[in-house]
């Protein structure tokens, strides 16, 4: 990344009110010269996060987090100094030059963005089955059976594919969306035999797989019955990377840094289970090992890590090899251990 001049900075910080910045964030109320409110970094029911706007610096008084607009934003967002940096700028209209993106970073970054827009409509397409088509009638049944509620259909942005086998192909096809880019995020096969394509997803509930700012980047699949497999994950793809990605972090980001500590557990009900029960620092790995990508993901938000994986075999050797990895980097980590049989939604059923 180019280095941004110090004068640029200095620029930002001059004309990104902290007292704005921080309010988009938080509630404020004033007290004298400075505002209060709780804390976004640790949890507190009084509050103890001041912001002083004449010197344009901020300080909580319970955890002892202080710094200016730009650390801030660093800390809420989990991004980089230039990063932060960028985002003020674009905020408060200070341009920053960076140097021309070759051809080939420029494709690359349009590609991306492209194929985020391509799980993004299918995320929509799925949605509006669920909530809206009586084709969706079977997934709504299932989601009352399980006793989950409307706010955790909106927030998890719950779908439903029907057992059309070209349902989202006549969907994209509507949009003008192409169906090589479909493809490329494993939303869309081309039929073996002859021409034309046909849906990966089918009969099955839709969770949307998002990264850290929120953005669709892929999606899985779990059937309503015994069937087998009982989920089918999105493959890798320029946007989506396993081994990079936790499912849930847009929802659990704040929690996590309120906490202090992010609660890692296996599938997706699971995480979904306990943020019913209002357990919000949940995180899942869904079927993929824990790596150094999502520690370092991890970092961003959370000082220690706990584990809460299903009491069996499989378990607990994901628990172990978690273990390993948290300990070689001098992450604190604890396991949460179940009744054998249990899993998290499971456990909470009881």
């Amino acid at each position: 990344m180019a280095i941004i001049p110090d004068e640029k900075v200095a620029e930002v910080r001059e004309r990104a009110s902290i007292l704005e910045v921080v309010g988009d964030y938080i509630s404020l109320r004033r007290s004298g010269a400075n505002y209060l409110g709780l804390c976004p970094f640790h949890g507190e029911k009084s509050p103890s996060f001041n912001v002083n706007p004449a010197r344009g610096i901020f300080h909580c008084f319970g955890c002892g987090v202080g710094g200016n607009v730009v650390t801030f934003v660093m800390r809420m967002e989990g991004i980089s100094f230039p990063e932060a940096v960028k985002l003020l700028a674009k905020r408060v209209g200070v341009v920053i030059e960076d140097r021309p993106m070759t051809a080939g970073e420029k494709r690359r970054l349009d590609e991306r963005e492209e194929l985020r827009r391509v799980v993004a409509a299918a995320v929509s397409y799925y949605r509006k089955v669920l909530e809206k088509e009586e084709s969706g009638q079977p997934g709504r049944n299932y989601l009352e059976r399980r006793k989950v509620t409307p706010e955790a259909v909106a927030a998890y942005r719950l779908g439903y594919a029907t057992d059309r086998w070209d349902g989202l192909v006549r969907h994209l096809e509507h949009l003008r969306i192409s169906l090589d880019l479909a493809e490329q995020v494993g939303l869309v096969r081309r039929r073996s035999s002859g021409s034309g394509w046909y849906d990966l997803f089918r009969s099955r509930l839709i969770f949307t797989i998002a990264n850290h700012q929120g953005e669709p980047i892929a999606l899985a699949g779990r059937v309503l019955d015994d069937a087998l497999p009982k989920y089918i994950n999105s493959p890798e793809s320029p946007v989506y990377h396993k081994g990079e990605v936790l499912f849930g972090i847009d929802l659990a980001k704040q929690a996590m840094r309120e906490e202090g500590a992010a609660l890692i557990v296996e599938g997706y009900f699971d995480h979904l289970a306990l943020w019913q029960a209002g357990v919000r620092n949940v995180l899942a790995t869904c079927g993929t090992a824990m790596t150094s990508g999502h520690l370092q993901l991890l970092r961003r938000y959370a000082e220690r890590v706990q584990l809460l994986f299903d009491a069996d075999g499989a378990g607990k050797k994901a628990t172990f090899r978690a273990m390993e990895l948290l300990l070689s980097e001098q992450v604190p980590a604890f396991v949460v251990e179940l009744a054998a049989g249990e899993d998290p939604d499971s456990f909470l059923a009881n």
